[in-house]
């Protein structure tokens, strides 16, 4: 059950303790959601050999990540289109 917690949660607490913080809340979320999705994928399909934590914690922060370079680069060029 913590599974869901350390994946969803965990990722963008200990990303803003590092000082890595988002203006773009759909970034954040898209992340949650990432994570999520691989916890219940991982237990639909029961892959056993490694806990669902560590993939689903990295796909969390790839997509947290991404979605932020995306935002961020949209958002630079309605700024040089103006």
């Amino acid at each position: 059950m913590y599974s869901f917690y350390m994946t969803i949660v965990t990722v963008p607490f200990i990303m803003a303790l590092c000082g890595y913080r988002t203006p773009f809340e759909n970034a954040v979320l898209g992340g949650m959601g990432a994570g999520l999705t691989t916890v219940l994928l991982w237990n639909y399909y029961d892959i056993t050999i490694v806990d669902a934590v560590i993939p689903a914690m990295l796909a969390n922060f790839c997509t947290t990540v991404v979605m932020h370079w995306i935002y961020w680069n949209r958002q630079q060029l309605k700024t040089v289109k103006q």
